[in-house]
């Protein structure tokens, strides 16, 4: 099949969700510890990026319109509000809650 567009990334890419809310936004987890969101209309620079992860982003989720969870390896679930970002640009401000989990201790 032929591709409608292609979206680069430096680092991995992990996980990936389209909103079920907008047909024009994208999320997605990635190695480099950052969750990108994407307007599909220009995808040369991402609509956000979402910053607070100690390592890769395993999961991402759209909980509604301007809200997404993500799961890192960090053993942390960060809920992020959308409506928080500065856009174009780097956002840690959007995290609204941290949910810590269980690690391995020996």
């Amino acid at each position: 099949k032929n591709s409608i567009g292609t979206i680069r990334n430096h680092a991995n890419v992990c996980c990936v969700q389209f909103s079920p809310y907008s047909t024009h936004l994208l999320s997605f987890g990635s190695a480099d510890y950052k969750v990108f969101c994407y307007d599909l209309r220009n995808t040369r620079v991402p609509w956000c990026t979402l910053a607070g992860h100690e390592k890769a982003v395993s999961y991402v989720k759209f909980l509604d319109a301007s809200t997404v969870i993500s799961a890192s390896t960090d053993n942390k679930l960060k809920i992020w509000d959308l409506n928080r970002t500065n856009y174009s640009g780097l956002s840690s401000s959007a995290c609204s809650l941290t949910l810590k989990g269980h690690t391995n201790e020996k």
